[in-house]
C-alpha cells in the first residue's frame, strides 16, 4: 500500500459515520427541542442521500435516515427547507431553481416516525419556483434560490418567503406571497445586501424567529472562492415580518456572528439546553467534510 491509500484509508476509517449520511448540509429546519430535518444539494443523477433528521442527544449529534417516497423524480440541489405553521410534520423543501428548463421546484413534504421502522417521508404535491423559465433556461448563480420559510398569513394560507442569494455584482433578494393553485403568487420584494460585510453572496440562508407579534428575519452571508475555500459565513439580523406579512427592513444589518472557515448554508434555533438566542449552523464546505455547530 502505497502512502496516499494509507492516508485515504486513515481519512475514511477516522471519518464519522454519520458524516457520511449526507455529503453537505444545505438547509435545515426545527421538528422539535433537539431535532432537526436536514437536506443535501444531491443533482439529479446522484444516488446520494437528500434528506435526513439529525438528533441533538447527550452532548452529541447523530444523523438519522429518512425513507422518502419522491412521489415522481427525485429532487435536485435542494437549497432549503422549513416547517409549515400549526403542522409539525409538514415542510417545505425548496430547490435552488431550473436546470436547462426542469425542475425549480418547492416539495410539499411530509414526516413521520416510526419507533420500530425510523423515520420516512413522503411529497404531497410540488408548486413552481417563479419566473419560469424560457425552453431549456437554467436559473442564473445569482438568482438561486437558497432559503426559505414560512408564517401564517390570512385565511390559514402561510406566507412564503424565499431567499435568493445574490452575489458580488448583486444583493440577495426576499420574495414573500402565497400559493394559489400549486403557484407561487408574489406580494412583495426587497432586496438584502450584506456585500459589504464578505463582499460576496448575501442570503445562503434564512431564519425567521418569533418575537411578539412577528418575527426577526436572519440572513447568512458567505464567500465562496471555489470548491477548495477559503470560505467564510456570517450572520446577520436584517429585518422583521409583521403579524400581517409586511416586512420592515433595519436601517443597517446587525452582525451577529462570523465564522472564518465555513460556509453556512442551513440555519436554524440552538436546542434549548444552550439558552435562549443561539444558533446552530450546517456546512457545505464542499470538498471538505460538513460539519453541524452551536455558534457562541
Amino acid at each position: 500500500m502505497n502512502w496516499r491509500a494509507l492516508l485515504l484509508f486513515v481519512f475514511v476509517l477516522c471519518r464519522p459515520a454519520h458524516a457520511q449520511l449526507l455529503a453537505d448540509f444545505s438547509g435545515m429546519a426545527g421538528i422539535s427541542p433537539g431535532l432537526y430535518l436536514m437536506v443535501s444539494d444531491a443533482k439529479n443523477k446522484s444516488k446520494a442521500e437528500r434528506v435526513a433528521v439529525l438528533r441533538w442527544s447527550g452532548g452529541n449529534y447523530r444523523l438519522e435516515p429518512v425513507a422518502v417516497d419522491w412521489n415522481g423524480a427525485p429532487s435536485r440541489d435542494l437549497e432549503g427547507c422549513c416547517s409549515l405553521p400549526g403542522d409539525s410534520a409538514e415542510f417545505l423543501l425548496a430547490e435552488s431553481g431550473y436546470f436547462k428548463g426542469d425542475f425549480g421546484r418547492v416539495l410539499q413534504f411530509r414526516l413521520t416516525h416510526d419507533p420500530q421502522k425510523g423515520w420516512t417521508g413522503k411529497v404531497m404535491h410540488s408548486f413552481q419556483l417563479p419566473p419560469p423559465p424560457r425552453g431549456e433556461d437554467s436559473t442564473a448563480s445569482e438568482q438561486q434560490l437558497e432559503g426559505i420559510s414560512a408564517i401564517p398569513g390570512p385565511k390559514g394560507k402561510p406566507i412564503v418567503i424565499i431567499a435568493r442569494r445574490g452575489g458580488a455584482k448583486a444583493p440577495g433578494m426576499l420574495e414573500w406571497g402565497v400559493v394559489e393553485d400549486r403557484r407561487f403568487l408574489v406580494q412583495g420584494t426587497h432586496e438584502v445586501d450584506l456585500r459589504s460585510i464578505l463582499g460576496d453572496r448575501s442570503c445562503a440562508d434564512i431564519l425567521l424567529v418569533p418575537d411578539g407579534d412577528g418575527w426577526r428575519v436572519f440572513s447568512v452571508a458567505t464567500a465562496d472562492p471555489g470548491d477548495v475555500g477559503a470560505f467564510a459565513s456570517a450572520v446577520c439580523e436584517v429585518g422583521r415580518f409583521t403579524a400581517v406579512g409586511a416586512y420592515q427592513p433595519l436601517a443597517k444589518p446587525l452582525l451577529k456572528a462570523r465564522c472564518d472557515g465555513l460556509k453556512i448554508e442551513a440555519l436554524a434555533s440552538a436546542p434549548p439546553s444552550f439558552g435562549p438566542g443561539k444558533f446552530c449552523v450546517g456546512t457545505d464546505d464542499e470538498d471538505y467534510v460538513p460539519v453541524w455547530r452551536v455558534l457562541p
